[in-house]
Protein backbone atom coordinates (compact mmCIF):
# COMPACT_ATOMS: atom_id res chain seq x y z
CA UNK A 1 0.00 0.00 0.00
CA UNK A 2 0.97 3.89 -0.48
CA UNK A 3 -0.13 6.79 0.71
CA UNK A 4 0.23 10.48 -1.24
CA UNK A 5 -0.91 14.04 -1.02
CA UNK A 6 -0.47 16.37 -3.73
CA UNK A 7 -0.26 20.23 -2.43
CA UNK A 8 1.09 22.16 -5.22
CA UNK A 9 1.98 26.01 -5.30
CA UNK A 10 1.42 26.53 -8.38
CA UNK A 11 -0.29 25.56 -11.64
CA UNK A 12 1.23 22.32 -13.53
CA UNK A 13 1.22 18.58 -13.18
CA UNK A 14 1.82 15.82 -10.26
CA UNK A 15 2.52 12.45 -11.54
CA UNK A 16 3.16 9.43 -9.51
CA UNK A 17 4.49 6.30 -11.62
CA UNK A 18 4.84 2.82 -10.46
CA UNK A 19 6.50 -0.08 -12.48
CA UNK A 20 5.15 -3.06 -11.46
CA UNK A 21 6.43 -6.26 -11.81
CA UNK A 22 4.04 -9.39 -12.88
CA UNK A 23 4.73 -12.76 -11.23
CA UNK A 24 5.16 -15.91 -13.88
CA UNK A 25 1.78 -17.34 -13.02
CA UNK A 26 -2.06 -17.71 -14.90
CA UNK A 27 -3.60 -14.44 -13.70
CA UNK A 28 -7.25 -15.50 -13.18
CA UNK A 29 -8.51 -11.96 -11.54
CA UNK A 30 -6.35 -8.33 -10.65
CA UNK A 31 -8.19 -5.30 -9.10
CA UNK A 32 -6.85 -1.75 -8.72
CA UNK A 33 -8.21 -0.11 -5.56
CA UNK A 34 -7.66 3.09 -3.78
CA UNK A 35 -9.26 5.66 -1.76
CA UNK A 36 -9.15 9.16 -2.44
CA UNK A 37 -10.06 12.61 -1.58
CA UNK A 38 -10.22 15.16 -3.99
CA UNK A 39 -10.78 19.16 -3.83
CA UNK A 40 -10.38 21.49 -6.24
CA UNK A 41 -11.65 24.99 -6.75
CA UNK A 42 -12.50 24.90 -10.40
CA UNK A 43 -14.58 22.31 -12.12
CA UNK A 44 -12.89 19.56 -13.92
CA UNK A 45 -11.94 19.43 -17.21
CA UNK A 46 -8.99 17.45 -19.23
CA UNK A 47 -6.74 20.75 -20.46
CA UNK A 48 -6.71 22.24 -16.98
CA UNK A 49 -8.30 20.44 -13.95
CA UNK A 50 -8.43 17.10 -13.76
CA UNK A 51 -7.03 13.85 -12.01
CA UNK A 52 -6.66 10.52 -13.74
CA UNK A 53 -5.44 6.80 -13.40
CA UNK A 54 -3.55 5.32 -16.19
CA UNK A 55 -2.50 1.27 -16.80
CA UNK A 56 0.48 1.38 -18.99
CA UNK A 57 -1.47 3.28 -22.07
CA UNK A 58 -5.04 3.23 -21.18
CA UNK A 59 -7.00 5.12 -18.83
CA UNK A 60 -8.08 3.24 -16.18
CA UNK A 61 -10.23 6.25 -14.34
CA UNK A 62 -10.85 10.18 -14.40
CA UNK A 63 -12.57 13.02 -12.90
CA UNK A 64 -15.51 13.89 -15.24
CA UNK A 65 -16.89 17.83 -15.92
CA UNK A 66 -19.64 17.29 -13.79
CA UNK A 67 -18.25 15.94 -10.75
CA UNK A 68 -18.20 17.37 -7.13
CA UNK A 69 -15.17 19.65 -7.12
CA UNK A 70 -14.76 18.93 -3.29
CA UNK A 71 -15.09 14.87 -2.52
CA UNK A 72 -13.65 14.72 1.18
CA UNK A 73 -14.96 11.26 0.89
CA UNK A 74 -12.91 8.93 1.84
CA UNK A 75 -14.01 7.38 -1.89
CA UNK A 76 -13.32 3.92 -2.53
CA UNK A 77 -12.51 3.53 -6.50
CA UNK A 78 -11.99 -0.19 -7.55
CA UNK A 79 -11.39 -1.75 -10.55
CA UNK A 80 -10.64 -4.91 -12.59
CA UNK A 81 -7.60 -5.04 -14.56
CA UNK A 82 -7.37 -8.52 -15.04
CA UNK A 83 -6.90 -7.69 -18.88
CA UNK A 84 -3.76 -5.17 -18.59
CA UNK A 85 -1.86 -7.69 -16.46
CA UNK A 86 -2.39 -10.83 -18.12
CA UNK A 87 0.15 -12.42 -20.00
CA UNK A 88 2.16 -8.77 -19.45
CA UNK A 89 5.52 -9.22 -17.24
CA UNK A 90 5.23 -5.61 -15.94
CA UNK A 91 3.11 -2.76 -15.81
CA UNK A 92 3.09 0.66 -15.61
CA UNK A 93 0.81 2.48 -12.97
CA UNK A 94 0.42 5.94 -13.72
CA UNK A 95 -1.42 8.60 -10.73
CA UNK A 96 -1.88 12.24 -12.85
CA UNK A 97 -3.20 15.19 -11.65
CA UNK A 98 -3.46 18.44 -13.78
CA UNK A 99 -3.97 21.80 -12.10
CA UNK A 100 -4.05 24.48 -14.65
CA UNK A 101 -7.35 26.35 -13.54
CA UNK A 102 -6.81 26.93 -9.84
CA UNK A 103 -6.16 25.10 -6.66
CA UNK A 104 -6.21 21.34 -6.20
CA UNK A 105 -5.10 18.40 -3.70
CA UNK A 106 -5.38 15.10 -4.29
CA UNK A 107 -4.91 12.18 -1.34
CA UNK A 108 -4.01 8.71 -2.04
CA UNK A 109 -4.44 6.01 0.46
CA UNK A 110 -3.89 2.69 0.18
CA UNK A 111 -3.71 2.22 -3.12
CA UNK A 112 -3.57 -1.52 -3.90
CA UNK A 113 -2.78 -3.86 -7.25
Amino acid sequence: DYDVLTNPDAGGTCSFLQTITIPNIDVVFAELSWKDRIQSNDSFNPQGQQARVVLDSDMVWLTEADDAKVQIGPNFRSFDVTYFVSGNSSIALLFEQLSFDGFMNWNLDEISL
